[in-house]
């Protein structure tokens, strides 16, 4: 290990060792049969995502429970699914079941 890197060079390997960990993190498929699906999450998240969930649990309410699904879901192939629109999180708000909205948020952060 060296001992006097300089800034750069320990932000760009800082970044090469992040960006390495979440290409060859596995996702971890959470069953939510009331939707007729398997929605995945990743087994990292950057900081920038545990910032929004940690502003959205600060702010209370069950509503925190929609952004922590928004900004953790993922399909099979990784990618994003609900995207943090106004009539996304409507129908949250209003057409889904609050409890299936708790465990699926919950389970979305266990282990994070």
């Amino acid at each position: 290990m060296k001992k006097n890197a300089d800034a750069n060079t320990i932000l760009h390997t800082g970044a090469k060792h992040f960006k390495d960990r979440l290409e060859n993190s596995k996702l971890e498929p959470i069953e939510v049969p009331e939707w007729n699906c398997t929605l995945y999450r990743p087994a990292s998240i950057s900081l920038h995502r545990m910032d929004i969930i940690a502003k959205a649990n600060a702010k209370g309410g069950l509503e925190h429970m929609i952004d922590i699904i928004f900004e953790i879901a993922r399909n099979e192939d990784g990618d994003i699914i609900f995207q943090a629109t106004e009539h996304n999180r409507r129908a949250f708000m209003t057409r889904m079941a609050p409890d299936v909205i708790i465990r699926v948020a919950g389970e979305m952060t266990s282990a994070l």
